[in-house]
């Protein structure tokens, strides 16, 4: 690597701070001492980048296992609604253990029957 002298200008506060941090660091020399901040500074743009680029990664992922969990209730909804015009009584459990998604589903339409047969129910003491 070729190298290249430089003349910088520093205000005495900044000299100083330089001077502790070459001692901090155990640094022999002001080019060190540079050389090390630079590739340090350069380094963590590069970690910023890349920490962007997985955020947008994350943020596809985030948005497809959404669309997913959607289908998937849409569907359970669906399932449970043709039970409910079929009048079906009595269905097997496909799952031991049914995923997060089958269990809200289901807590949702069992929630749902409920309020229904509370308005049916006071909808006809209303009547009397």
């Amino acid at each position: 690597m070729k190298t290249v002298k430089k003349m910088f200008s520093l205000s005495d506060t900044t000299v100083e701070k330089f001077n502790q941090l070459m001692e901090k660091k155990n640094v022999r020399t002001n080019s060190d001492l540079i050389e090390e901040l630079v590739d340090k500074e350069f380094e963590s743009i590069n970690q910023e980048q890349e920490l962007k680029e997985i955020l947008v990664l994350l943020k596809k992922l985030s948005a497809a296992i959404n669309s997913v969990e959607l289908m998937a209730y849409e569907n359970r909804d669906m399932i449970n609604s043709l039970c409910h015009f079929y009048d079906v009584q009595k269905s097997e459990p496909a799952e031991i253990n049914p995923h997060r998604i089958i269990n809200q589903s289901k807590k949702l339409y069992n929630d749902k029957i409920h309020a229904q047969a509370l308005q049916a129910s006071t909808d006809n003491l209303m009547k009397k």
